[in-house]
């Protein structure tokens, strides 16, 4: 008999898993600027672990169906110290690949073969009517203080790309903080662009999130349960997966179904009185409006009466990329829920 299959992803994006729970109104947008006419770019922003690379995969998976579009995903992540050319050429290797056409040869000046000779030649290969869509993940890397070799060099390299050829080349940009928050030469590339913020999922996509066992038919849970999840997550992606997940395990140690309400009573038990306090903090980096005690994660449930109300702060959140940089220019992030610790 084959071993049941825990269906929740934690930490890892879920693409075009049925992990995968709404985001409609996102991928509704998305494609709507694709189909006006000469309007080729839209960044999608939010949180670190909101779910903004899920999408990017989704949308990889998915556009095809949407139109006569050719996506294909490119991540920046690690490649701030990059020298542009080195950037071009793994991006038309990822291209190329993705394409199913020959590996591309850019030649000594990688800069130049790629926008004048080896993208209009890739294009001219697409169906009429059809456009490559390139969907950019993590973005902002660029903008990083520590990236300044790439961005110095990429950004103005982009803003030509960007008017090449508007039917035949378009852009989905991810980046992990507010467009305002980004640096002057990366929001000057943005200038007048149309942007869609990631956000929580609502109460009936984390339900169905919640319920993703319930569809291999290896754990069942009860109205309040999922009640509670909401209660413990408001809708934030990860941590419902991460939560579900630990929940879905815990149950099958013992096989019971049970196990789903005592668990979530053992994990979260209330504080100790005076262990509540109002302060500007994070939870997994996200500003949350009161401390939670050491060692607890996510906040204790339930909360006293007195508590304030457990909604989170989403928008001081920090971002991934800001994150990875150094503790000082954290610091000058703004609204950041992390700033000055």
């Amino acid at each position: 008999m084959p071993l049941p299959l825990n269906p929740y992803v934690a930490g890892n994006p879920v693409g075009d898993s049925a992990a995968f729970i709404g985001r409609a109104d996102v991928l509704r947008e998305v494609v709507r600027v694709l189909r006006r006419p000469h309007s080729n770019v839209i960044v999608l922003f939010g949180q670190r672990r909101i779910g903004k690379t899920s999408i990017l995969q989704h949308l990889e998976a998915r556009l095809p169906d949407e139109g006569p579009y050719r996506p294909v995903y490119f991540d920046l992540q690690d490649k701030a110290d990059w020298p542009l050319g080195r950037v071009l050429r793994e991006l038309a290797r990822t291209v190329a690949h993705a394409l199913g056409q020959p590996a591309p040869t850019l030649g000594d000046d990688p800069e130049t073969g790629f926008r004048e000779e080896w993208l209009p030649a890739v294009l001219d290969t697409l169906p009429e009517g059809c456009s490559l869509v390139l969907l950019f993940d993590e973005f902002d890397v660029l903008a990083d203080p520590e990236g300044e070799q790439a961005a110095a060099a990429f950004f103005p390299y982009l803003r030509g790309l960007l008017a090449a050829d508007p039917e035949r080349l378009q852009f989905v940009f991810v980046i992990g903080r507010n467009v305002d928050d980004l640096d002057t030469i990366a929001l000057s590339l943005f200038k007048g662009t149309p942007y869609r913020r990631v956000s929580l999922l609502d109460r009936d996509n984390t339900a169905d999130l919640v319920h993703l066992s319930e569809r291999n038919g290896t754990l069942t849970w009860p109205d309040e349960a999922v009640e509670q999840v909401w209660q413990l997550t408001n809708g934030h992606p990860f941590l419902t997966q991460q939560l579900c997940s630990h929940v879905w395990e815990r149950a099958y140690e013992v096989r019971r179904t049970s196990e789903v309400r005592r668990t979530l009573q053992m994990t979260w038990k209330p504080p100790a009185p005076g262990r509540w306090t109002p302060a500007a903090t994070h939870w997994s980096g996200c500003g949350t409006g009161f401390r939670r005690p050491s060692g607890w994660w996510p906040p204790p449930w339930p909360r006293p009466a007195s508590a304030p109300s457990p909604r989170m702060n989403w928008s001081n959140c920090c971002t991934k990329a800001a994150c990875a940089s150094s503790s000082a220019s954290c610091r000058t992030r703004r609204n950041c829920s992390r700033s000055g610790t």
